[in-house]
């Protein structure tokens, strides 16, 4: 892992929280974007330093980790974020920027409300394939 990272903390259950992991490892080809499940170790040093976090019901994007330039996005502003380490086709997502936070996080809130209704869940956290594996952060 480089000095300055970023991390994508996420629901380990939830299918469609997966999904995009698996989408953002396929199409993350700098590889610059790590992942650790919300219920984790990382992931539980990170929200003591944001205590607001505990109760987001989202995707957490926190950039530079542990410097003194960490950045934290959620819902539709990780996102949008996220779009930028993909690139290519991906740089569409980008353009959701235009559209007031209040509505993106409302379609946000509510996908994420149904998100294991829609896209199922999982009994634990899928374990990554071994060649993925150092993307992954307890």
């Amino acid at each position: 892992m480089n000095d300055t990272y970023s991390i994508l903390l996420y629901d380990g259950i939830c299918g469609l929280c997966n999904a995009a992991v698996r989408i953002i490892i396929r199409y993350d080809r700098t590889g610059s974007l790590y992942f650790a499940p919300l219920h984790g170790s990382v992931a539980r040093d990170i929200l003591e330093r944001y205590q607001s976090l505990h109760t987001a019901d989202s995707l957490i994007l926190v950039q530079w980790v542990g410097t003194a330039k960490e950045n934290v996005l959620i819902k539709s502003d990780a996102v949008i974020a996220i779009a930028s380490y993909l690139g290519g086709m991906w740089n569409f997502i980008r353009v959701a920027a235009i559209v007031p936070r209040v509505i993106r996080n409302g379609l946000y809130d509510i996908i994420a409300r149904n998100r294991y209704r829609f896209f199922g869940i999982y009994d634990t956290c899928p374990l990554p394939l071994p060649e993925i594996r150092s993307r992954f952060k307890e």
